[in-house]
């Protein structure tokens, strides 16, 4: 939500620029990149890409459910076998080897 609101917020910013630039009389600048109809394009870009975003939220957060769930969800999630990977070098070389203490201080 806050990286969308920080969209919303931007193209407020490019609202009011547009607006403070239409009230000074004679704004012909050189460069058509600055040019009034060129933001008016931007903003009209920005909307459009704004409401396709926010329609794939949904599948946004199907996406980040599935990886949550492959991370820590389960028996077989990737977590568990972080944890076994690092109680079988313990077990295997001891608590004490330098096979384990080069795999006890990973951290998840």
């Amino acid at each position: 939500n806050k990286g969308e609101q920080a969209y919303v917020e931007l193209q407020a910013h490019l609202s009011s620029l547009i607006t403070a630039l239409t009230a000074c009389s004679g704004y012909n600048p050189p460069s058509a990149a600055i040019a009034l109809n060129a933001f008016h394009g931007m903003l009209s870009s920005f909307r459009g890409l704004n409401m396709f975003i926010s329609q794939l939220t949904g599948q946004l957060t199907t996406a980040r459910e599935g990886r949550r769930k492959l991370y820590y969800v389960g028996d077989s999630c990737l977590e568990c076998k972080f944890q076994a990977v690092k109680n079988a070098v313990k077990g295997q070389y001891g608590q004490n080897s330098t096979e384990y203490g080069s795999v006890k201080g990973i951290k998840w």
